[in-house]
């Protein structure tokens, strides 16, 4: 007589290796899926820095064209944070934050920042600048600040 053996899994042992190869792969794109938050986060944050140091440099060229036009504008404004949500023309120009939405900066990035520069007169000869570019993302905001003070040279 000819016995035939049965070979193979069982119902239990495939449902073990599939519940097995779920949580891995449930697992695999969670941590993908977080580093690319963090990657676009990143990105944004270079490109937020990029723009705090282009505004700190227009206003270090406007300070440097005319400084007593520069600290009438400063000693007016008090705290005032001025609104540079587009490329600067002139200080007089920009609206108080409560104006500044989030706007594109350079028409090509997506309309997510905020950049906003307060101006505070330490003494006769020196202004802190205080900039901040912000973006919304995922439900957060995300800040770049940037501090400097500003000295006339004579």
């Amino acid at each position: 007589m000819l016995t035939m053996h049965k070979s193979g899994f069982s119902l239990i042992e495939v449902l073990v290796f599939v519940s097995i190869l779920s949580i891995f792969f449930v697992s695999a794109m969670f941590v993908t899926t977080v580093s690319l938050h963090n990657m676009k986060v990143n990105e944004h944050r270079i490109i937020a820095s990029r723009y705090a140091e282009d505004l700190l440099e227009w206003i270090r060229a406007y300070k440097e064209t005319d400084w007593d036009n520069f600290m009438e504008k400063t000693i007016n404004g008090g705290e005032n944070p001025y609104c540079f949500n587009s490329t600067p023309g002139s200080l007089v120009d920009f609206p108080g934050v409560s104006s500044c939405g989030y706007t594109g900066i350079d028409g090509l990035s997506p309309v997510i920042y905020r950049r906003t520069a307060t101006l505070i007169q330490q003494n006769s000869g020196q202004i802190q600048v205080a900039i901040s570019v912000n973006w919304r993302e995922g439900g957060s905001v995300y800040s770049v600040p940037i501090n400097a003070t500003l000295s006339i040279w004579e």
